[in-house]
C-alpha cells in the first residue's frame, strides 16, 4: 500500500509501509526517498569506500515499486543505488 504525495502530477509516494521479513504485519510508516533528500549509504553496502557516506538524491529512475536513485556526494562523485542500500541521514 502506498500513499501518494499531495503534489499534482507526482507519482512518487510520500510514505510507504514497512513490513517485517515475512510480510505478515506492518511494522511502521517510513518516508519515501525523494529528490533532494539527504541519505546515507548503509554500512552493509558492498563497496567499503562508500559505506556510511552521506549524499543527496538528485535523480530517480524506474517505477514506484523498486526505484533507483542517483546520489551525489560532496566530493563530486555520484552513484546509482537501490532504495534498500540507503537510509535517511
Amino acid at each position: 500500500m502506498v500513499e501518494e504525495e499531495g503534489r499534482e502530477g507526482s507519482s512518487a509516494p510520500a510514505f510507504y509501509l514497512a513490513r517485517n521479513a515475512r510480510e505478515e504485519e506492518i511494522v511502521k510508516w517510513k518516508p519515501a526517498r525523494q529528490i533532494g533528500m539527504r541519505v546515507r549509504v548503509k554500512r552493509t553496502y558492498s563497496l567499503p569506500e562508500l559505506k556510511g557516506q552521506v549524499g543527496t538524491i538528485n535523480q530517480r529512475y524506474r517505477g514506484v515499486h523498486y526505484p533507483v536513485f542517483k546520489v551525489c556526494f560532496e566530493d563530486g562523485r555520484s552513484k546509482l543505488f537501490w532504495s534498500h542500500e540507503l537510509e535517511e541521514a
